[in-house]
Formats: C-alpha cells, structure tokens, sequence
C-alpha cells in the first residue's frame, strides 16, 4: 500500500497547546512537530466585511500519511506562514493503493 503521496506534499508544523495549569488554562499554541508530504483541497472562500473589516474564510481537506500524529485541537502552520485549524476529528482512510489520515480545515485571515 501506497502512501498518500510521494516526496510531492507540503511541509508542515504542528502547534499544540500544552498542558493545563491549575486554573484549565493550556496557554499559547506551540510549535510540536513537522508533518511532511501534507497535501490540501481548498473548497470554499467567504468574505464578509464589518465595521470597516473585511475577513475571508477558507474551508477545505487536508490529507496527510498514514500515521501522522494531529488532533482535533491542533493548528497547522502552512509552509507560507498561514495558521489554519483542524476541523473535526482526524480519521484513516483507504482509496485502494491510497491510504492516509483525513480531516477538514479552516483557515481565517484579515480583520
């Protein structure tokens, strides 16, 4: 069986909040690890403008190899610097020779 993809993806960081103080506060996001061979589906773009702000978001999947480690609370640093977040919780899955871990993303810049 095939990874996802080969030496073809993006490379990226894993930010995790670490662990919670007395009061449940797990602080700041922080660096992790590095997940290579990361590829992403963009599906949608919303923009939307308020109190002289203008946002857009963007919605899409992500796909990573087989046994990549992220959980449904991490955030993923893109190779461009954009932080987007992971939507859901991260599931396996196998398209034949194809396999790999699956989940959706959000991605909200301006504002």
């Amino acid at each position: 069986m095939m990874d996802l993809v080969e030496d073809g993806g993006e490379t990226v960081s894993i930010l995790r909040k670490g662990v919670s103080d007395w009061a449940g506060d797990s602080g700041e996001f922080d660096f992790s690890h590095k997940v290579y061979n990361v590829l992403f589906e963009h599906d949608s773009n919303v923009y939307t403008s308020r109190d002289r702000r203008e946002d857009s978001v963007t919605n899409g999947k992500v796909y990573m190899p087989l046994g990549s480690d992220v959980k449904s609370t991490d955030r993923i640093e893109r190779a461009d610097g954009s932080i987007v977040r992971v939507i859901g919780r991260p599931v396996p899955y196998n398209f034949g020779l194809v396999s790999g871990i699956g989940f959706r993303y959000r991605e909200v810049s301006g504002g």
